[in-house]
């Protein structure tokens, strides 16, 4: 039985609380860095189907979790599209900004399963090599954040520039939506028939998403596509993570229609069982901020056992609001997961006894 996967179709807590990390394959680990440096490129890393799934199976390795994520990039899609995506050192995502239907014009199908293959073959490889009692994860950035980085040209803190032309050119930013929606699906049902047990779905700017644009930006664009997987791949859960959106975030989760939610670390898991009961059903992942991670003592051990303790009975999935940072001590990762592991222990026992 692959708890994560049945903890989301069921949305029934289960003994041991499942446990992975966003970026757990990743720059704090040796093995990593000594793989990636034999590719110029991120983007060749990612296309090769072989060093992706060694890259995925790696954490597994070294720590007790209960899934792997697929190794990959959101910005894949864009690229399989036909925009130029680079990956520069110590710079991030470079993109050919794409501001008008000119420009989108210039996008097609014409290559993209062939240019996504990667990603397919990577998890079928991982899912041969992978214990049946362990999730396989896939993944996609969600419309609005690949948007973002498609208008804006990369990465940014508020992504100013890509949002007034948004708000200028709303002809165009529904035909880029279209767009993304149709590309996105595809791919997501491509992994869930190569081996995925589970697909999530990362809206990394969501926070940055006004209230008037929320509906068309946020909602519809990931409900079109949580219900084009549904109809080709029924039995895969989908896990949706909008950060930042503070508050309206089991309303997201409820309206997409997702299985899980995955919570970020700025919103109060209190607050968040408070008012679990008043919205749609949802299995709930996060939110442990990384730094909090990094930093390591007592407040690390508090904090794990604040989200343990407060998601108690509900369906939850231990995992952190944002991805594992690159100087992320190992042993921390390892000190984490021994005081999920001690809870969870503790937890069974007194309800043993209880019982």
């Amino acid at each position: 039985m692959i708890i994560l996967e049945t903890l989301l179709k069921t949305k029934k807590p289960s003994p041991r609380i499942p446990l992975w990390f966003m970026r757990q394959a990743g720059r704090f680990l040796p093995e990593y860095r000594e793989l990636r440096q034999k590719y110029p490129s991120f983007l060749e890393f990612c296309r090769n189907p072989k060093d992706a799934s060694e890259a995925t199976l790696q954490p597994l390795k070294r720590f007790d979790l209960d899934a792997a994520i697929i190794f990959s990039d959101i910005l894949v899609i864009p690229s399989a599209l036909g925009q130029k995506v680079e990956f520069l050192a110590g710079e991030g995502p470079k993109l050919a900004p794409i501001t008008s239907d000119q420009d989108l014009a210039l996008l097609n199908f014409d290559h993209f399963e062939e240019r996504l293959q990667a990603t397919p073959e990577a998890l079928s490889l991982t899912r041969q090599a992978l214990s049946k009692e362990k999730a396989l994860i896939g993944f996609a950035g969600a419309p609005w954040t690949v948007a973002c980085y498609m208008i804006q040209g990369g990465g940014s803190k508020n992504f100013d520039e890509a949002r007034l032309i948004i708000a200028k050119d709303p002809i165009f930013f529904d035909n880029l939506m279209t767009l993304l929606v149709e590309a996105t699906a595809r791919y997501l049902i491509a992994q869930a028939k190569a081996g995925a047990d589970v697909l999530k779905l990362f809206d990394s700017w969501a926070g940055l998403c006004p209230a008037w644009l929320t509906e068309k930006a946020l909602v519809q664009p990931v409900q079109k596509i949580i219900e084009r997987v549904r109809e080709d791949c029924p039995e895969t859960p989908i896990l949706y993570f909008p950060r930042g959106a503070g508050e309206k975030v089991l309303t997201l989760g409820g309206a997409v229609k997702a299985d899980g939610v995955a919570l970020d670390h700025f919103i109060d898991p209190l607050f968040v069982r408070e008012v679990y009961s008043k919205g749609a059903p949802l299995a709930l992942q996060g939110g442990l901020d990384p730094l909090v991670m990094a930093a390591g003592g007592p407040q690390l051990e508090k904090e794990v056992y604040r989200y343990l303790d407060a998601f108690k009975g509900l369906p939850y999935i231990f995992n952190m609001g944002h991805g594992m940072i690159p100087s992320m001590p190992i042993d921390h990762v390892t000190q984490t997961i021994s005081y999920v592991r001690s809870w969870e222990k503790e937890s069974n026992r007194n309800l043993k006894i209880t019982g």
